[in-house]
Formats: structure tokens, sequence, C-alpha cells
């Protein structure tokens, strides 16, 4: 007689459902072909989350011009000028070392691909090249992160968190430099990672130059990013052992970073008459943090009242030489305006912290607070629903990344690669200004981090182990 079935109540069906789901997470370890697999819908995911995205953005965006920020602006009218006349500049009076080269040439090969095909290049248009560059630094954090935990899964997670990340989607669909300097900041990283583990010096010192040429096209991208090779530099050789191939690494590293950036060095020299590492802007950048209407964050118009007596002058000589000016003479008097302004703001910048250091101190903290805090301010979002979003993935990311950072990184050169972007921008904006936005790039490597500690707790079973420095598997996470 067959055994009559007795039916299970509805909360112990639950919770077989629960485990069943929970056992099944535990067991995922994919094979090669698998793991392609979800690679391939991780980064359609990541795609269609961006354009999806933009769609919105572009719709809040002004109808004149499509683009939200100043700074969008002016990398628009750079390529435009440089599409129409072949000149590189900004503004009215001319300005031809306002803006690095990196983000403006992406735009620049944008339009031109896009005219070949005879399409317009549209604000949107430039929005989709963003999504493109966020879905590729997807692929580089995943094969990143399983480069420094020999884990798969890991990398998948890894991924996945920055796929859904409300800062990382923003900075793939604003028409800003991030958008492209990203995807380099984590070749960047993952290419330091690699050079360290090298087991020689020989075949250490191939991988640091290639860390320097990407580093390189970095900060022509963003010239913020500058000083973060010397910054990571120091900090491990503070921290680590192994001075002499840390020394090793970073000579090459350097000679690297020469090498990408001396066209634009050497251009800038026989325009300027003197060395520009990155852009005549430092002084406005500084001044916009040091100045005695200075709040932490940015408002250029200090710099621009400072320097109206400048361009006032300019205008007066233009206008006297009416009619009677060469076009040499005319870029010459541009170029030593855009000059001039620079050194006025550095020296007024320097004069005032000089005479205010409690003021900048007390500016350092409020610029800090601008750049971690959790939740927007109105002026970055005007949207409650987005910053809303913002707060509950930062908070969450922001303590697992500490607790990544607390586990792996004091212990572990490869790994503290992941931390120090985010000490480099606290350093940095604690200087100049702050603002939610400098803080995202920092936010990708902790990312990584995060992914660790998440995966710790989910496949503990496995006994995930971050790799030490010479690649082997060291204590399993706790």
């Amino acid at each position: 007689m067959t055994p009559r079935r007795r039916d299970l109540p509805l909360t112990a069906m639950n919770n077989s459902a629960t485990s069943a789901s929970v056992g099944s997470l535990k067991s995922f370890h994919p094979t090669r072909f698998q793991f392609a697999i979800w690679l391939a819908i991780l980064l359609a995911v990541t795609f269609a989350i961006r354009v999806a995205a933009a769609v919105v953005w572009q719709a809040r965006a002004p109808e004149d011009s499509g683009l939200v920020w100043g700074d969008s602006g002016t990398y628009w009218e750079i390529a435009d000028a440089w599409i129409h006349t072949g000149t590189y500049q900004f503004g009215e009076p001319p300005q031809r070392t306002f803006r690095a080269p990196g983000y403006p040439a992406v735009l620049i090969v944008g339009r031109q691909v896009a005219e070949s095909f005879g399409v317009e290049f549209t604000v949107f248009r430039a929005r989709l090249i963003g999504c493109a560059m966020g879905t590729l630094a997807v692929w580089l954090l995943v094969a990143w992160t399983i480069d420094l935990s020999g884990d798969r899964r890991i990398g998948l997670l890894a991924g996945a968190l920055m796929a859904v990340e409300p800062g990382a989607v923003a900075m793939s669909v604003f028409v800003l430099a991030e958008a492209a300097f990203i995807p380099l900041m984590v070749l960047s990283l993952w290419a330091w990672t690699v050079a360290w583990r090298q087991p020689t010096l020989v075949r250490a010192v191939p991988v640091a130059l290639l860390v320097g040429l990407v580093t390189g096209a970095a900060i022509l991208v963003r010239p913020s990013w500058l000083l973060f090779a010397p910054c990571a530099v120091g900090l491990a050789f503070l921290f680590f052992p192994q001075k002499r191939k840390q020394v090793c690494i970073a000579l090459t590293v350097g000679a690297g970073i020469i090498l990408s950036m001396l066209p634009w060095w050497y251009r800038n020299y026989q325009l300027t008459d003197r060395w520009v590492i990155t852009t005549l802007q430092v002084g406005a950048s500084l001044y916009d943090g040091w100045n005695p209407e200075a709040d932490g964050g940015s408002d250029m118009t200090h710099g621009y009242q400072a320097t109206r007596p400048l361009l006032q002058r300019y205008r007066a000589r233009m206008e006297e030489q009416l009619g009677n000016i060469e076009p040499e003479a005319m870029e010459q008097m541009s170029v030593a305006l855009e000059v001039e302004s620079n050194d006025l703001l550095m020296s007024e910048a320097l004069r005032w912290g000089q005479q205010n250091p409690g003021k900048l101190f007390q500016l350092a903290g409020v610029k800090i607070w601008k750049t971690w805090r959790p939740w927007p301010a109105a002026a970055e979002v005007q949207s409650r629903w987005l910053t809303v979003l913002t707060t509950l993935a930062f908070v969450p990311l922001i303590v697992l990344s500490l607790l990544g950072a607390w586990r792996m990184s004091r212990r572990d050169y490869a790994w503290a690669i992941c931390v120090w972007p985010a000490v480099y921008v606290t350093l940095l904006h604690a200087v100049f200004v702050g603002s939610m936005r400098y803080r995202q790039p920092a936010m990708i490597p902790l990312i990584v981090l995060a992914a660790m500690v998440i995966g710790g707790w989910l496949w503990s079973s496995s006994r995930i182990a971050p790799r030490s420095d010479n690649g082997s598997r060291s204590e399993p996470l706790p």
C-alpha cells in the first residue's frame, strides 16, 4: 500500500527552497566554458544598464546642447574646434592648454568614425561611447580580480557589483573624462599587480614599463592622476619589504610615464616656452580651493574675477591693433594671457594659504567630507530617488571594502594597490576641492576588496584565500 503523502507547511517549503538556492550558490564553481558564458551575460547586462541610464539622462539634458556639466561643454568645444579648424583650443580668447588631450581625442575619433559612415555624431552617441568604455572597465575589473584572487567567482562578483554601482554607471553616461579614464586606471593597476608578482626583476621590468605607459595615458585623460604613481610608490616603500624590487619597478613606471607624456610636453614647450606637465589650469584649480570665498566646493567664478584685469588688458591691446595684427602675434598674445592667468592664480592661492593656515586645515576636512559623504549634494544630483539609491549603494560597499582592506591590504603589496587610489584621492582633494564625482574612480578598486569579503562569506566552504605576493595562496578568509 502506497504511503499517504503529507503536505509540507508553507514555511517549511519556503525554507527548503531558500536552503536549496543557498546551497546551489555555495556549490557554484564554473568551468572555463561556463565562466565565458556568465561573463558574456554580465557584459551584456552592464552595457544595457548604461544605455538605459544614458537614455534617461539625455532626456533630462538641456535641449540646446544636450550637455549637463560645464566640463562636458569644454571637451565638446575642443573636439569641435579640432575637427573644423585643426586647432586644439577652447574659448575666446583661445586657450590652448586648457584641457589635456586624452578625452577630447576620444570625442574626435568618435566623430570622425561617425562621419565616415555618414552619421551625425550627437551627444547621445558620445554617451554610447562612454557606455562601451564602462563595459570595458567591468571586463578589466573581472580579469584583475581573478588575477588577484585566483577565483573566477570572485571576478564575476566584482564585475556584477561594478555593473550596478550607481557612480560607475553615472561616469559611463556623463560626457566627462572619467568615462575614458576609469578603464585606463583599472588596466594600469592590474598591470602593476602583475609586475609586482613577477618572480624576477627581468620579468617585472617590461610589465612595469607598460604600467607607466598606461598611467601616462590616464594622466593625459585626467591630469589630477599625475601624482598617483609617486604617492603609491611612497606608500609601498613605507609599509612593505623588498625595497630593491620596489625601487626598480618605480623607476621603470616613471620612465613609462615620461615616454607616454613626452609628445604633450614637447607641444606645450613649443607653444609656451616653458614645461607645462599637464595643463595651465593648475593655478585656477588651486585658487578654486584656496581663496577668501572658498567653502570646499568648486566655484570657478572667483578665479575669473581675479584674472579679469588681465583679460581686460588683453582685449584693450587687441582693439588697439585691430586689423594690423598678424595671426602669429595674436596666438602669442593669447598664450601669454593663459600663462599669466595661471601664474597669477597660483601665486594668489599660495599667498592666501600662507596667510590662512588655520582656514586651510578647516577646509581640508570639509573637502574630504564633500568627497566621501554617503549622499550627493543637491547641486550634484537633482533627484531624490537617485540620492537614495546612491546612499544605499555606497554605505555597504564602503563598509565591506574597508573590511577587505583590513584583512588583505595591510599584509600584501598586490592587494594594497586596491587601496592606494582612495588614499590618493583623499589627500589630493583635501588640497583642491571636494565633490562626490572625484571619488568615483577610487571606488572601483575598492569593489575588488568588497567582492573578496562577500565571496568569503558565500563560498567559505571552498576555502577562498587571497593570493600572496608570490602568487601562492595565503590563509583563507575568516
